[in-house]
């Protein structure tokens, strides 16, 4: 209790000073209670019926303890008007004019102290109640708001959520979301003041979910807030709400408007593939401004290529778009009423219109159509204004962009607008970060450090007529970005002047991952960076920038070496970058087994098409660029060194025809040539080499050539003539018969536009003639396959057919030719078989289906030749479709002595037709055979009637996973995986053969289409011919969809196969109907149905017997 003079005048110094430096009123660290008593004592003092000026140098020479009673009050607000409250504690009733002169008090405090300011309509009401914060009995609403809003966002934090509630209405806020339109104004005015607030209690959220909450989990919030937290906590608690998500993420989840000097106004986009384990598509628009991009991600050991969207038209709005999800995000970046564009000077990022700025470095962008001068487009209040204009982004012609100190600048706006951009009153901290290791980045895209960085801590501050503070506590710490565990934590309460706080003196253990760096005191006044970090690490390549080399051959190579710090390991010590490597993966670790994956990449030289809308692929290895297409494309080339005065130099052979200066040098070494500037040139010639030329040395980076070489391809008697021919360089024409695929094509040269056609080829019915150009970067071989029809594919009749008179070869040009129906022949059925795989069937103008319909059925009256044919090697590795096809799956156990080639080619098929009465029954060498070609599952299987490998291959839930990650990270997972087949029916033969089903699955599936209906009549004939046990093997790979069930239609149609090979009532019938099935599964896994024919013939023999 306060009874003197003295003691109310002691206190009104104290409260002084911890009010300065302060962001709020409400973070003096006061009692609440001694708060309120002192407003009663001023109410008591008050000189209520003096003159206004009295009343107001009243309130000026006890601003602290009249601020702070205030606001301990307006806390209290729960609904209704503030002044009802005030006048309870104050003990009087205020007139209108009262209320004026307290308000006014209250803002000459606030510019006093140095703290934050607002402007709201309701002046003498609104920015009191900001600086209470979120009122005390109004806090369990909101944190269950933010509990329910943390639980289903991802990586949720102060500043998305503000957002978030500012893009509702005032009406919604309250109806819906339950907040009161103080706590509602506070978070949507607040500025970086409520961000931290809501960062804090972010962070307290996460350790009441896990841990429950005391006393010490608040201190780091204002005094006066502290028991209404634990009081809303403990609420919401009691009520059934999903616990927030962790926050502990080491990569970012939102887009970010960012800003560089080099690269200008981008958006960048979050590594979300790398969660999702999927192809991502986002979508970037604005006014003007339309982008689709897909991010793949990264296989296992690359790092995360970090995408960055140039916004290269001037938008108000950026919408971002991700998809699979259908999430959005919608970046603003142009406000109207405030076109005044600013972004920090340290890490880039944008600082939305109404928070305050850093007393530092910022980048500023405003419109100046006029071109004025910075001082006639700028107003400020400050003695002066130091600044350094940049050159504007591209897209961004008529806006000026300037990097400005804004340390002596107490406000500034754009000349002719309403709205002020205030700095903040008081330096904030500062992370210094060290250089980021040169040759090394983090997974994310980001630098690793091989130091901790320093902190510069503001000094205790004086504003105005106050002394300066001595009791600015301020908080350093450093998590881990996974977990959030603490690695370091100490305060620092601030001197008179800066401080300058090395990390490495005070953390001395080697440190590797990816950390958080904090630094908090006053609310909205702290700083935080995530970076990744590997003590002591060094990487020294031996070369710091790898070229292209000529032709096709890559990058020159370089070799890396490694070194960290004592306690940290590393995967590598040295590392050769070869000519078609570009990185490398390391992992680092230390002694207590945290790990990070880095990347080791030299910067290299690359070459990029860029169109329209889209950013292009970089390649290390020249482009191939359409003639037709240069007007529309350019030519982005990096370098490397911003101190190269490139030029792209238009070779026609020796010639050099043009040379071109680049559109845009950016200062990271790269340089745009627009192809535009060659149309002509290309007109004239067709055909140009592109060089980059810089410091003396020339390097091939683009290849100019017609898509289409002839307009079409004629016959004048034997000779094909070339028309409208585009190139002067030699070419070359491939001739295919096409009714006779089998046979190799015929390279002719051409003279004058010409080619003579050799006697044999004359009579072919109709020939196909592929036309190229001789290249001697890129040779390139013949396809032995006829090739499809295209610009540089003709298909070209001559004399009628005629069949030749060799017997291996006669009827089956005929029957490709839709003259005669095929007549297969002991002599043609090896060349007949040869046709069945691969995709020559699918080059005629009957379906392939179709065509393989009629050589199957073809092949089935001898198809009792097949397993001869094999065997003395007039048929090479069969496929497995045709020997289901064509009935040789079918063949009765015993009509057929296999020896060692068979058991070497097809073991399953050799298997199926060896004599024997049972297993048991079985010749010394014909169960050796055995043993080694099926492995001992065989013999297990054989003996006991019980496959112990039945669920190997099974489409499960971890399958349908699989089914939603790229190709190629499949690929890669199984690469890892390290499955090596031997024999065939082991468990690595088995996923392997599985596994070529998943990667065919689509196409089986849909030429499967009534497959389950044909699998729930198998099971039904299974069950009433051996019995309800027969569904076992059937059952055990069921799946829950229709392309999960494709192992278990493989293992039932099989089952028919050999049911009908062993004469088993009805099927035979029941086999016609699934052998095309049982084809298709086949053709997409040779292997997998191979296997179960061998396991079909096992079961149907056991039942047999039984």
């Amino acid at each position: 209790m306060i009874t003197t003079q003295d003691e109310f005048d002691a206190l009104e110094t104290e409260w002084r000073s911890l009010l300065t430096g302060r962001s709020l009123v409400m973070e003096a660290d006061v009692d609440p209670q001694l708060a309120r008593e002192v407003l009663a004592i001023i109410g008591r003092s008050y000189p209520w019926t003096s003159t206004p000026s009295r009343r107001s140098a009243f309130l000026n020479k006890y601003r602290a303890t009249f601020i702070v009673g205030l606001c301990n009050t307006a806390f209290e607000y729960r609904l209704g008007g503030m002044w009802p409250f005030v006048e309870e504690a104050l003990g009087h009733q205020l007139p209108q004019a009262d209320q004026i002169i307290l308000s006014d008090a209250f803002r000459v405090a606030l510019n006093s102290f140095g703290l934050s300011r607002f402007s709201f309509p309701r002046r003498n009401v609104d920015e009191i109640l900001m600086h209470t914060g979120i009122p005390g009995q109004r806090m369990d609403e909101f944190l269950e708001l933010l509990a329910r809003r943390a639980a289903i966002t991802e990586g949720l934090d102060g500043r998305q959520f503000c957002q978030w509630l500012r893009r509702t209405s005032t009406h919604t806020a309250t109806l819906v979301h339950k907040l009161d339109v103080p706590t509602y104004r506070f978070l949507t005015e607040g500025r970086e003041i409520a961000e931290d607030l809501v960062d804090r209690c972010l962070d307290l959220l996460e350790v009441w979910s896990s841990n429950g909450v005391d006393a010490a989990d608040v201190a780091a919030f204002p005094r006066l807030m502290q028991p209404d937290l634990l009081r809303g906590l403990e609420e919401l608690g009691q009520k059934r709400i999903a616990r927030p998500r962790t926050r502990g993420r080491e990569i970012e989840l939102h887009p970010r408007l960012v800003f560089s000097a080099s690269e200008g106004v981008e958006v960048s986009l979050p590594p979300l593939e790398v969660l999702t384990e999927d192809t991502v598509w986002w979508t970037v628009r604005g006014d003007d401004l339309a982008l689709r991009l897909r991010a793949d991600p990264p296989w296992p050991g690359d790092p995360v290529e970090q995408i960055r969207v140039p916004v290269n038209r001037v938008a108000r709005d950026v919408l971002v778009q991700v998809s699979p999800g259908d999430q959005s995000w919608e970046l603003p970046l142009i406000d109207p009423n405030d076109p005044l564009i600013v972004f920090d000077g340290q890490t880039g990022l944008l600082l939305p219109p109404r928070n305050s700025l850093p007393r530092g470095a910022v980048w500023v962008a405003a419109p100046n159509p006029d071109g004025l001068p910075l001082e006639q487009l700028l107003e400020y209040d400050g003695p002066g204004l130091h600044a350094d204009i940049v050159d504007s982004p591209l897209g961004w012609g008529d806006w000026l962009f300037v990097r400005v100190d804004l340390r002596d600048v107490a406000q500034f706006r754009l000349r002719g607008t309403t709205p002020w951009r205030y700095t903040s009153a008081t330096m904030r901290p500062s992370i210094i970060l060290p250089p980021a290791v040169a040759f090394a980045t983090a997974m994310d895209g980001e630098g690793v450090y091989g130091v901790l960085p320093r902190i510069t801590i503001p000094g205790a501050p004086s504003i105005g007529t106050e002394s300066p503070s001595d009791g600015v506590t301020w908080r350093l710490s450093i998590r881990r970005a996974s977990d959030r565990s603490s690695v370091f934590d100490t305060t620092v309460v601030a001197e008179r002047s800066p401080a300058d706080i090395k990390l490495t003196d005070h953390c001395d253990k080697p440190l590797v991952g990816a950390f958080d760096l904090e630094v908090s005191g006053p609310l909205g006044r702290g700083t935080r960076r995530r970076m990744t970090i590997v003590s002591g690490l060094t990487v020294s390549p031996d070369v710091n920038f790898r070229r292209m080399l000529s032709g096709h051959d890559g990058l020159e190579p370089a070799s890396v070496e490694v070194r960290c710090l004592s306690g940290v390991v590393t995967s590598h010590s040295s590392l050769v970058l070869g000519r078609r490597r570009s990185t490398a993966a390391l992992e680092a670790r230390d002694d207590e087994g945290n790990s990070v994956a880095v990347s080791i990449r030299v910067p290299s030289m690359s070459v990029a098409l860029i169109r329209a809308g889209s950013e292009g692929v970089a390649s290390t290895t020249p482009l191939l660029v359409d003639s037709d297409e240069v007007s529309s494309l350019s030519v982005r080339v990096r370098h490397g060194s911003v101190d190269e005065h490139p030029h792209l130099v238009a070779m026609h052979g020796e010639l050099l025809v043009q040379t071109l200066a680049p559109k845009r040098r950016r200062r990271d070494g790269v340089s745009d040539f627009t192809l535009a500037e060659i149309a002509d040139t290309v007109g004239q010639h067709e055909v140009l080499d592109l060089y980059v030329g810089a410091n003396g040395t020339r390097t091939l980076v683009a290849r100019v050539r017609p898509r289409a070489i002839v307009s079409t391809v004629g016959r004048e008697g034997a000779r094909l003539l070339l028309e409208g021919l585009r190139t002067d360089e030699p070419i070359e024409v491939g001739i295919y018969r096409r009714f006779a695929p089998w046979q190799p094509p015929i390279v002719l040269t051409a003279d004058q536009g010409a080619v003579v056609l050799t006697s044999d080829l004359l009579y072919e019915g109709e020939l196909v003639a592929e036309v190229r150009t001789q290249d001697p970067w890129v040779p390139s071989r013949w396809s032995a396959e006829t090739p499809s029809t295209s610009e540089n594919v003709f298909r070209v009749a001559v004399d009628q057919l005629e069949e030749p008179h060799e017997p291996s070869e006669r009827g089956i040009r005929s029957w490709l030719a839709g003259m005669e129906p095929l007549d297969v022949t002991p002599q043609n059925l090896p060349l007949a078989m040869s046709l069945y795989s691969g995709s020559t069937l699918d080059r005629f103008d009957q379906p392939g289906s179709r065509l393989r319909q009629q050589l199957v059925a073809a092949i089935r009256p001898v198809r009792a030749l097949v397993p001869n044919l094999i065997e003395n090697g007039s048929v090479l590795d069969p496929s497995i479709g045709l020997i289901v096809g064509a009935d040789v799956a079918t063949v009765a156990p015993g009509t057929y002595r296999s020896t060692s080639r068979m058991w070497d080619f097809l073991p399953g098929i050799a298997y199926l037709t060896l004599i024997r009465s049972g297993p048991e029954a079985l010749v010394s060498a014909d169960a050796d055979a055995c043993d080694r070609a099926l492995g001992n599952v065989f013999s297990e299987f054989s003996k006991s009637a019980s496959d112990p490998l039945a669920n190997v291959g099974r489409f499960d839930d971890t399958t349908k996973k699989l089914a939603r990650m790229p190709r190629e990270r499949v690929d890669a997972l199984w690469r890892v995986a390290n499955c090596v087949p031997t024999s065939l029916l082991d468990k690595d033969s088995r996923a392997a053969a599985a596994k070529e089903l998943f990667d065919n699955r689509a196409e089986a599936t849909y030429d499967l289409r009534n497959g389950l209906h044909m699998l729930d009549v198998v099971c039904s004939y299974f069950e009433k011919v051996y019995g309800r046990s027969a569904l076992t093997p059937i059952r055990r790979r069921f799946g829950d969809e229709d392309w999960t069930s494709l192992p278990a239609m493989s293992i039932a149609f099989a089952l028919v196969a050999r049911a009908t090979a062993r004469s088993a009532g009805g099927a035979a019938r029941l086999h016609e109907l699934t052998r095309p099935y049982l084809e298709v599964l086949a053709r997409a896994a040779p292997g997998l149905v191979q296997q179960d024919l061998v396991l079909a013939d096992i079961w149907i023999e056991h039942w047999s017997r039984r």
